[in-house]
C-alpha cells in the first residue's frame, strides 16, 4: 500500500471512529405524549338557574349587610357578613382602619334575580392602616357559598393557606380568625404558610373573617396573600 493510500485510510478511520462516538454520546429519547382540551363556562351575566348549576365554583368573596359596598342583593342566600368592609378613622391627613377593595377582582360568579345582581369575586384587596399597638378589625369581609337552588351540591370544603406571609420584624402577630354563624372556625397565623384543616360549607353558609395584629414599630406595606381553596371533598391542595 502506498503512502498516499495509507494516508486515505487514516483519515476514514479517524472519521469512522469520530461517527461512532459521536453515537455513543448522544441522547436517546423514549417519546410519550399528553394531550388534552380545555373548556370554560360564562360566570358571569347568568340566571339563577345557570348561577346555581355552577354548584362550587359558585363561591367567593362577599360584603353584605353593610353601610356600603353590599355585592349580594338578595337577603336569603347568604348571611350577612363583611359589615365593616369601611371602618376607618380619619386623622386629618390620614387614616386609620381598614379597607376592602374589589377593583383589580374579576367575578367568581355573578347573577341576577329579582332583587338585583349579586357577585361573589374570585379575590378582594384589604388596606390596613394602624399604629403601633394591637388591633381587632371585626367582620371586614365574608366568604361564602350561596343557597340559590335547592339543586345545589352539598357540602363544599375550604382550606385556607398564606401564599405569602407576612415577614416584617415590627409585626409581632398576625391572625385571621374564620367565623362561621359566630362560631370560631379555624385562625389562621399569617406569618406562617401552615395550612388549616378543611371548613365545610352548606349551600347558604358564609365565613365572616375578623384580623388580630399587634405591631411593634412602623411597618410600610408589608404584603400577605392567603389562598382560599374550594372543592368538594375534604382533600387539601399541596
Amino acid at each position: 500500500m502506498t503512502a498516499s493510500n495509507r494516508n486515505k485510510w487514516l483519515l476514514i478511520a479517524i472519521i469512522m471512529i469520530a461517527a461512532s462516538m459521536a453515537i455513543v454520546n448522544a441522547t436517546v429519547f423514549a417519546y410519550r405524549y399528553l394531550s388534552g382540551s380545555v373548556n370554560a363556562v360564562a360566570s358571569t351575566g347568568l340566571n339563577a338557574d345557570q348561577a346555581a348549576a355552577l354548584g362550587a365554583a359558585c363561591s367567593g368573596f362577599y360584603i353584605k349587610g353593610a353601610p356600603s359596598g353590599n355585592t349580594i342583593s338578595n337577603d336569603t342566600v347568604l348571611p350577612d357578613g363583611g359589615t365593616n368592609n369601611n371602618n376607618v378613622i380619619n386623622t386629618g391627613t390620614a387614616w386609620l382602619g381598614v379597607k376592602v377593595d374589589f377593583t383589580n377582582s374579576e367575578p367568581a360568579c355573578q347573577w341576577s334575580d329579582n332583587s338585583g345582581t349579586n357577585t361573589l369575586y374570585e379575590s378582594a384587596t384589604v388596606y390596613l392602616n394602624v399604629s403601633t399597638g394591637t388591633w381587632y378589625i371585626k367582620d371586614f369581609l365574608a366568604f361564602g357559598y350561596p343557597h340559590i337552588k335547592d339543586t345545589m351540591p352539598s357540602p363544599i370544603y375550604v382550606t385556607i393557606k398564606p401564599t405569602t406571609v407576612l415577614n416584617d420584624p415590627n409585626i409581632a402577630e398576625a391572625r385571621l380568625l374564620i367565623y362561621k354563624n359566630n362560631v370560631l372556625e379555624r385562625t389562621i397565623d399569617l406569618t406562617s404558610s401552615s395550612s388549616s384543616e378543611p371548613v365545610q360549607l352548606n349551600p347558604g353558609d358564609g365565613l365572616q373573617l375578623d384580623l388580630e395584629l399587634r405591631a411593634t414599630g412602623t411597618v410600610s406595606n408589608a404584603a400577605f396573600n392567603v389562598g382560599f381553596y374550594v372543592a368538594t371533598t375534604n382533600e387539601q391542595p399541596r
